[in-house]
């Protein structure tokens, strides 16, 4: 079993970033000297919505989710979901909006310890109500709290990880706990980034706050063998456009950017966002038409209950 004492062997090893990366030696020695400064509830709400409205991660991950999703409901007349971490229901809404056609009933339930996250998905969920056809019913129930505190006698069709797994403090319990809160033939689906360039400066970042790095993908790959939970990955070849960054006068750059690195820009000098924004033109391409795109891949991992 993987215990809390092995995180550091388990998790992607921070300390070789530099050399994984050789790009982000530069950012990575500045990080030493910065003033970091984290974002608020609502500046990381705000962030996040304008960074991935410059992604089309988005729409390949829901297009994605509703394939496996096809698989367990099938014929089903009734269909249950429980998402864990749904957020304000970034992913979710539009995969509920899209799943609630397929099945004569749909139950919901969204967990996040986020509670003014908790009441936007909820008002989303309201407005999906109405707008089934009398044909089908879509219920749902919202819990403002940590996984780890969440109890159900309840066994669900599938069961959402969409890019949660990052900030687990324990990724093989939370994993475990979803897998059994899975019904007879249900499927867990989950959604993670690898470690890759784009990821090194945040990874820098955590580093210096003295913070366990997130899980990228290899990690979950790792838990999930040692689980002996079989599984299958595909990985979603999507990109992000990050022109906007490279404009000082453009407020949605700059709330890109503070996705991109989990702290407010505005704090760093001139040098160091001078450094950030040179590693990202560099792992970057540019298009014809002026557009600069950076590589922003997601891995599917998806876990079968029963096998």
């Amino acid at each position: 079993m993987i215990r809390e004492q092995n995180i550091q062997a388990l998790s992607s090893d921070i300390a070789a970033i530099g050399k994984k990366f050789p790009g982000i030696d530069r950012f990575e020695q500045e990080v030493a000297k910065m003033q970091l400064k984290k974002l608020s509830n609502e500046e990381y709400y705000q962030a996040h919505k304008a960074f991935f409205s410059r992604t089309n991660q988005h729409a390949m991950m829901i297009e994605a989710g509703l394939r496996y999703a096809d698989e367990v409901v099938g014929s089903k007349a009734e269909c249950s979901v429980l998402s864990v971490g749904c957020g304000y229901g970034l992913f979710d809404e539009p995969f509920l909006r899209q799943l609630s056609l397929k099945t004569k009933k749909l139950h919901f339930v969204g967990v996040d310890r986020n509670e003014a996250e908790c009441v936007i998905i909820e008002k989303k969920c309201h407005a999906i109500a109405p707008e089934c056809s009398p044909k089908h019913k879509f219920a749902w129930q919202i819990y403002p709290m940590d996984f780890g505190n969440f109890e159900s006698c309840q066994r669900f069709n599938i069961i959402l990880l969409v890019h949660v797994c990052y900030y687990f403090p324990n990724l093989e319990y939370k994993i475990r706990k979803a897998y059994e809160l899975l019904d007879e033939r249900g499927k867990l689906i989950i959604m993670n980034n690898p470690l890759e360039e784009f990821k090194a400066p945040s990874s820098c970042i955590m580093k210096q706050l003295g913070e366990i790095d997130y899980w990228y993908s290899e990690d979950i790959q790792l838990v999930l063998n040692q689980c002996q939970l079989s599984f299958k990955q595909e990985r979603i070849g999507a990109s992000l456009n990050i022109t906007e960054c490279f404009n000082p006068d453009s407020d949605l750059g700059k709330k890109v950017l503070n996705f991109i690195v989990s702290v407010k820009v505005e704090y760093f000098s001139s040098l160091q966002l001078q450094l950030l924004l040179e590693y990202l033109r560099k792992i970057s391409s540019k298009k014809p038409d002026g557009e600069i795109i950076v590589s922003y891949p997601v891995d599917v991992f998806c876990i079968k209950k029963g096998g």
